[in-house]
């Protein structure tokens, strides 16, 4: 039923870490945000949910709002590793990025 699928994992957390960071953003786009974020992350562990590559070419652009999120926001706890894990999730969607321009063409 579940992989066990570090990434899904870590699209999770940072959904959870973005629900509890204090931010200058709307409250209705954070928690659309979120919902993408957590979505994301179930299909990528939920054995039998496959969608196509070009749905995580577009998500993985969620990975660089989120990473500058947490970034510039107050997260509630992890705050002295809030540069890294903002780090890890700009770069995490940067992977993505020449592939949706390839997509776009």
């Amino acid at each position: 039923m579940l992989r066990p699928d570090p990434v899904g994992l870590f699209d999770i957390f940072s959904a959870t870490l973005v629900l509890f960071t204090s931010s200058f953003l709307p409250e209705t786009f954070l928690n659309f945000h979120i919902a993408i974020l957590y979505f994301k992350g179930l299909t990528t562990i939920i054995e039998p949910v496959r969608l196509p590559m070009p749905f995580f070419y577009i998500f993985s652009m969620a990975d660089v709002l989120s990473g500058a999120i947490i970034f510039t926001g107050e997260p509630a706890f992890l705050t002295d590793y809030k540069n890294w894990i903002a780090g890890i999730l700009f770069l995490k969607g940067f992977m993505g990025f020449p592939r949706l321009l390839k997509l776009a063409s």
